[in-house]
């Protein structure tokens, strides 16, 4: 692929790169495509690891042109390589996040419409043009509630639009799990008993909802509504989101009926 973000080394796969698991920027080769160009690094600053990708992409295509060869590229579709669905930049822009509340939230509210929970959560994050998997990669069944989201469109976008779109919806992916997570806080507050790791299927949960508690007793409810919303502000966002999915799903409906006739 002509580049991939992730924003945490996977252990075990270090075969192929220049440098150890903490590297943010090396190479695979033969790895589906013949180059997998990949950039990335802990923490959020996403523009940061765009730009290192970026260079390095042009580095590398001023030296393959010296030597008589180029990346694979098609005027109309844009950079061709052996996965269609990777036509047109080729780039996957993603980060991983915390936010099993959100997703058991909007199967309860959706999940009857399709045949498993993960459809569900797909068919959400979809609407902000986003796709997810579950931390441990694309194979991975167990869901422990961290997800690695990242860009479900490759052709039609530039590189820095999509990163703009991932950047955009995964900040709202988390404004909606802090709306969730106030909740949770508040009905504990109230007296009703913490969340555990067996209700939470993984200790990290646990303690990033220890760890939002803490700062939402700082910051209070203003402060907190002026980042996330208000519950009426966010509630509607979730009417129109739910919506947007009801109405898609009727439109394949309807296409693959018209299909079978």
């Amino acid at each position: 692929a002509r580049g991939v973000y992730h924003n945490k080394a996977r252990e075990g796969m270090n075969i192929g790169r220049t440098g150890g698991p903490e590297s943010t920027l090396f190479i695979w080769l033969n790895e589906e495509d013949h180059l997998r160009v990949v950039s990335m690094q802990q923490g959020d600053m996403m523009l940061e690891v765009y730009q290192r990708w970026a260079a390095a992409l042009e580095k590398l295509q001023v030296a393959m042109q010296k030597n008589g060869i180029d990346f694979m590229h098609d005027p109309l579709f844009g950079w061709v390589l052996t996965c269609p669905s990777n036509l047109g930049t080729g780039m996957r822009a993603g980060t991983q996040i915390m936010a099993k509340g959100l997703k058991d939230f909007v199967v309860a509210q959706i999940g009857h419409q399709f045949p498993s929970a993960d459809k569900a959560w797909q068919a959400f994050c979809s609407t902000l043009s986003l796709q997810f998997r579950n931390a441990g990669g694309v194979d991975a069944k167990h869901d422990k509630g961290i997800y690695d989201i990242s860009n479900s469109d490759r052709c039609g976008k530039k590189e820095s639009e999509i990163v703009v779109t991932v950047f955009d919806g995964v900040s709202q992916l988390i404004k909606w799990q802090m709306h969730l997570d106030r909740k949770v806080a508040k009905k504990v507050a109230a007296g009703a008993e913490a969340p555990t790791s067996t209700e939470f299927e993984d200790q990290k949960s646990v303690d990033r909802l220890a760890k939002f508690t803490e700062w939402y007793n700082k910051v209070g409810d203003d402060e907190f509504e002026a980042i996330v919303g208000t519950d009426a502000e966010v509630e509607a966002q979730f009417g129109m989101i739910f919506k947007a999915v009801g109405e898609k799903r009727k439109y394949v409906e309807v296409l693959a009926e018209e299909a079978r006739l």
